[in-house]
C-alpha cells in the first residue's frame, strides 16, 4: 500500500539522519537526502539512499548509504550501521 511505501521511505531517511547527526552535528533535512535503488514491495530489504548535500569532508553531496528494512502489516524497522570512528 502507498502509505507503508511512504512509511518506509520516511524511516529509512530518518534512520539516516539519527545515525549522521551525532557525528556531523549538522542539521539536514528530508529533501537532502534521496532514493536511488531498492525495492520498497518486499517484506524484508535494502534502499540505498544518496545524499543531496555536503554534511562536512567525511559525507560530501553523492555519498551513498545502504539502509536495510523489515516491514510487516502493522510495523516499519530501518537501520542503518556506519564503520566506527571517532566522535
Amino acid at each position: 500500500p502507498p502509505a507503508q511505501v511512504a512509511t518506509l521511505i520516511f524511516s529509512a531517511k530518518e534512520s539516516l539522519f539519527k545515525t549522521l547527526y551525532p557525528r556531523v552535528r549538522q542539521y539536514f533535512g528530508f529533501t537532502d537526502a534521496e532514493i536511488i535503488g531498492g525495492q520498497c514491495l518486499n517484506a524484508e530489504g535494502e534502499l540505498e539512499l544518496i545524499l543531496k548535500k555536503d554534511l562536512g569532508t567525511e559525507f560530501p553531496a553523492g555519498t551513498d548509504f545502504r539502509v536495510n528494512y523489515f516491514r510487516s502489516e502493522c510495523w516499519v524497522l530501518t537501520g542503518l550501521c556506519l564503520e566506527s570512528a571517532p566522535l
